[in-house]
């Protein structure tokens, strides 16, 4: 049995297998950390999120989004512009 906050965990949708979940908490988590804990990101923040077509980096955009931020996206090749 595992115990956690109810904050610190979620559903996972029933129309969503779990191995399509299996990067969401890595991806996320880093991407939160990154703005709130160590940035501070606020809805006076601009963001740039470089390697913006990966997995953290489109977490990072869709986090920094809904906190407010403007955000500036970058990526390496002209190929992977329309991920983000």
């Amino acid at each position: 049995q595992v115990v956690a906050p109810v904050h610190a965990v979620w559903k996972v949708p029933d129309n969503v297998p779990l191995s399509d979940c299996a990067n969401l908490g890595r991806n996320y988590f880093a991407a939160y950390h990154t703005l709130k804990t160590i940035g501070h990101v606020n809805d006076e923040s601009l963001v740039l999120v470089d390697g913006a077509s990966g997995g953290v980096g489109m977490a990072s955009i869709e986090l920094a989004k809904a906190m407010g931020a403007k955000v500036i996206a970058g990526v390496s090749t002209q190929e992977k512009a329309p991920f983000p």
